[in-house]
């Protein structure tokens, strides 16, 4: 696996735990994913700006999306080659 295709696993890794409410907070999502909170943050950018609209909530102690998300597709097969290039710019320069 190159390093874009790690950084669409993870991607699609948050949008799944978002989605079932097993976030915690954003230190314990970013252990969770094995990653650096700076970093999380970024990629939780990443997913807003693909249209997730993500809130965390207090009560539930987890990132939730507000509304339903539209189903944001990692799989590199689904996604338009300028689509992609220009994800995978966001996710190197981040």
């Amino acid at each position: 696996m190159n390093s874009a295709e790690k950084h669409l696993a993870i991607l699609e890794r948050m949008d799944g735990m978002i989605r079932r409410g097993q976030t915690g907070n954003a230190e314990e999502f970013a252990d969770k994913l094995g990653i650096k909170k700076t970093c999380f943050f970024n990629k939780l950018q990443i997913l807003k700006e693909m249209g997730g609209t993500i809130s965390f909530s207090h009560p539930e102690n987890s990132y939730i999306y507000e509304e339903d998300a539209p189903i944001l597709n990692f799989k590199i097969g689904r996604l338009s080659k300028e689509y992609l290039e220009s994800l995978l710019k966001k996710i190197t320069y981040r």
